[in-house]
């Protein structure tokens, strides 16, 4: 998953201008501390620097509506997503899975 997300924001940087910008991440409060591991690998390799803002995909959903400046949703729910395309908050097509998880339980100890 690591990697899908570094190559997204890799593209994202690849897309920016020459020189060094941010890109202001909408991504979900359980991501965060990933996001924040990616971000010194995502900085050297584009030059920009990554700002996340975290929040549940509903408390994002509207403030994208507002005009709130994020380059990036990613999100665990497919429904704020698509929504924000569907409604002209996004680029049309644009939008695509980045990962497919499992639920799993761990446990240190066995049994």
């Amino acid at each position: 998953m690591f990697t899908y997300l570094f190559i997204i924001c890799g593209a994202l940087a690849a897309s920016l201008q020459a020189r060094a910008e941010d890109l202001n991440v909408a991504v979900a409060a359980n991501f965060l501390g990933t996001l924040q591991k990616l971000a010194p690998m995502y900085q050297q390799a584009s030059g920009n620097h990554l700002v996340p803002s975290a929040g549940s995909s509903g408390q994002l959903y509207p403030r994208i509506k507002q005009g709130a400046p994020f380059d990036v949703f990613p999100s665990a729910d497919n429904d704020q997503p698509a929504r924000l395309e569907v409604e002209g908050f996004g680029v049309p097509g644009s939008r695509f899975t980045y990962a497919i998880g499992t639920v799993v339980l761990w446990s240190p100890r066995p049994g």
